[in-house]
């Protein structure tokens, strides 16, 4: 394979062309992959050189998943080739891709809760699972060359714990270990920051530098264009179905990268709409939700928040900022009226609340965006017009005498799909068979056709491309504008800089700090996250790129 070289605005394009493949590990030509009569990916090419960092771009149903699962062998491709370090490869199982030394990370993990990270580790490899008892030498000799994979790599793995003690990050490192274990030469990884703190993501970035020096090669997916700037060599973008262009890291930008993801789209919602990084100045006012000393139990009985202070004001947005497990999901679910509180005061537009509830707490104005939209925020199995309905159904305008006003429904759900801009063949389609970002777009929908006081959004944009990622945080704007308050609890700094204008940390439950968003850096914050009050060390994302790039675009 040969890299022709192609001059566009905004930087040096690469098309792949093949004809050699000897300095690729992957080199994937007109691949095709359908769904009955939808087409998912048509005539892509890719090629990843061997030991770079290739970034894999595009909105949600461009093709990104689809093309890896056919590399990974989830999917077996209707036409097209793939080659590995220069050899035809069919690959058909997951077990044909391992043989061909591709390792893949999920970004939901694959792992035995009830099992050690040791276990998790050998568990599958050649042998089966009689290796699990081999006997206490043999497992000393399996952990031995494990910590000394774990070393070089610079991955922290406690191997005799159980993995439902470990955090999401040390869940992660497991999984990424396995790969190592297993000799992998191509480690695919989807989304692999986006539950990881800024200091865990930081050490992610740096352990794939680790991997690129040993010669490996790493694809990535993501959706966070800071990270593919700080850490990838090459970026390949895809959109609907096919591969865009690749281009040299060094010959690109963040700006230029989402206009390629989003195409036409993009600049025409940009035309119309005003753009979420330009936020309209809306003075506060009084306080709309205030908390003090807040306390509520876990779902094991344990004290999942103790003491918890907080207060939103009219006109402006407050961010929540902490590790998944110190507080957010209960402090969520108290505001909500889902979860009891034990102890500590809520106020709601200055007026105490006794015993909050699900239906008390909508009747007094708070929308609620739940952090799993399909499990808690709407059905799957349900329409989009019944999943509109959920909050309403029993008001004048959606029913009389106990019967639903279907055609008045209807008309309404289908307004409603049209203002904010729901992507869906019709109204009578369930909701599962949606995309990530129109069911998000569509719950957003329910809860503000209801003019909330307070809207209370959980990971609003969590899974969610580029372009919906941007409609979500316009609606977030525009309900600040016009003077409602909105508390976003989100793992992603980057939004709460960009659209909070108060930043809280939880840790352990509590409240560990405030920051104004104007004068707040992702290192500071990080460390309240972690419970530490000053950075533990200098580099990667909190101050800018992992390394230099070459003239050549290396790293």
């Amino acid at each position: 394979m040969s890299i022709q070289q192609a001059s566009s605005a905004g930087g040096s394009v690469t098309t792949p062309v093949i004809d050699s493949a000897a300095e690729y590990s992957v080199a994937m030509t007109g691949i095709r992959k359908t769904f009955g009569s939808t087409v998912a990916i048509d005539g892509v090419d890719l090629a990843v050189r061997r030991g770079e960092i290739h970034a894999l771009l595009g909105e949600n149903g461009a093709g990104k998943s689809t093309l890896m699962s056919v590399l990974f062998g989830i999917y077996k491709p209707d036409a097209g080739t793939v080659m590995i370090n220069g050899q035809e490869a069919r690959i058909r199982s997951p077990k044909d891709a391992a043989g061909c030394g591709i390792g893949m990370v999920h970004q939901h993990f694959r792992l035995v809760s009830s099992m050690t990270a040791l276990d998790n580790i050998v568990l599958g490899e050649s042998g089966g699972a009689a290796g699990l008892w081999r006997g206490a030498a043999w497992r000393r000799r399996k952990s031995a060359e494990i910590t000394r994979l774990c070393e070089q790599y610079r991955l922290s793995v406690p191997l005799d714990r159980p993995v439902w003690q470990l955090s999401v990050g040390e869940q992660q490192r497991i999984e990424i270990m396995k790969t190592l274990y297993r000799r992998c030469s191509v480690i695919v990884l989807d989304e692999p920051t986006a539950v990881l703190t800024p200091q865990e993501a930081d050490d992610l970035l740096l352990t794939l530098q680790e991997l690129k020096k040993d010669g490996k090669t790493v694809i990535l997916t993501t959706h966070k264009l800071r990270e593919v700037m700080a850490a990838c060599d090459r970026i390949s973008v895809m959109r609907k179905g096919t591969m865009v262009r690749t281009v040299r890291a060094a010959d690109t930008n963040e700006q230029q990268l989402a206009e390629w993801i989003m195409g036409r789209e993009r600049e025409k919602a940009e035309q119309t709409e005003p753009a979420a990084g330009r936020r309209p100045q809306a003075p506060t006012g009084e306080p709309l939700l205030e908390l003090r000393g807040v306390q509520a139990l876990g779902d094991h009985g344990e004290l999942a928040l103790q003491s918890f202070d907080l207060t939103v004001r009219r006109g402006e947005i407050v961010g929540v900022a902490g590790v998944a497990g110190n507080g957010q999901k209960e402090l969520a679910e108290v505001i909500a009226g889902s979860r009891p509180r034990v102890g500590g005061e809520i106020r709601l537009n200055g007026e105490p609340i006794q015993q909050a509830t699900i239906k008390g707490m909508t009747r007094r104005g708070v929308a609620h965006v739940p952090e799993n939209r399909m499990k808690t925020g709407m059905a799957g199995a349900l329409d989009v017009v019944d999943n509109l309905l959920m909050k309403s159904y029993r008001s004048r305008e959606r029913s009389a005498f106990g019967l639903l006003r279907k055609k008045a429904n209807a008309a309404w759900a289908q307004s409603l799909v049209e203002r904010f801009a729901v992507r869906t063949p019709d109204i009578a389609t369930p909701v599962r068979m949606l995309s990530g970002g129109n069911q998000q777009k569509l719950l957003f929908a329910r809860e503000l056709q209801q003019r909330p006081l307070l809207m209370m959004a959980v990971h609003p944009t969590q899974g969610l491309d580029v372009g919906a990622a941007e409609s979500v945080h316009r609606l977030l704007l525009q309900l600040r504008s016009e003077g409602s308050g909105v508390l976003l609890i989100s793992e992603d700094l980057d939004e709460l800089i960009k659209l909070a204008d108060r930043i809280v940390v939880a840790f352990n439950g509590g409240a560990n700090g405030e920051f104004h968003a104007a004068e707040a850096s992702r290192a500071s914050i990080g460390m309240r996250m972690t419970g530490l009050m000053e950075p533990a060390r200098t580099g990667g994302l909190a101050e800018g790129p992992i390394r230099p790039r070459t003239s050549e675009g290396g790293r």
